[in-house]
């Protein structure tokens, strides 16, 4: 099945790893910020504040020029996902905004939605939900999940391969 959404994705992602940031100890304004604008209503709400101390990189993010708009639809149509940026660097993450479960499924569908392949970390074991349904989303997720698989599995042979080569080439020149 062809999905132009899931072919244009960025592919650097597949290999992402979560990082360990304690979003509490590193002062907001200082260390990290939100890079979208938002109103009154979302500042006093705290809505797009990450919760939980991960952050998802998205590199190269800036190459994709989304508005403040775009970004804010693609992340409440993830779910519980904000962008961050960590001010010292400039790299931009997906962070959780929210918590309590496995938030598998909105991660990946944060990257997708902002033009990324999810991390094969989380596409290796995607949580099954009680009453959970194929939706368009959840279809996405999947897609754009094997995409990140598929992927790996091809960088993985592709190593396999010139191992093999550099062992033949290292026991060939042993015998000389």
């Amino acid at each position: 099945m062809s999905n132009k959404k899931i072919e244009e994705l960025w592919i650097d992602t597949a290999d992402a790893k979560p990082e360990d940031y304690d979003f509490y100890e590193k002062q907001y304004g200082e260390d990290w910020d939100i890079p979208f604008e938002r109103t009154e209503e979302e500042l006093e709400n705290d809505e797009f504040a990450p919760m939980m101390n991960y952050r998802y990189p998205l590199p190269e993010f800036d190459r994709k020029n989304h508005s403040s708009e775009k970004i804010k639809r693609a992340l409440s149509e993830a779910g519980s996902i904000t962008l961050v940026e960590d001010l010292k660097s400039g790299e931009k993450y997906l962070a959780l905004s929210g918590g309590g479960m496995d938030l598998s499924w909105d991660i990946v569908q944060g990257y997708i939605n902002l033009g990324f392949t999810p991390p094969a970390h989380f596409c290796r074991n995607l949580p099954k939900m009680a009453g959970m349904t194929l939706t368009k989303g959840n279809e996405e997720a999947i897609l754009g999940c094997r995409r990140s698989l598929e992927a790996q599995s091809g960088w993985n042979e592709s190593g396999l391969k010139k191992l093999n080569d550099l062992e033949k080439t290292l026991k060939a020149n042993s015998k000389r």
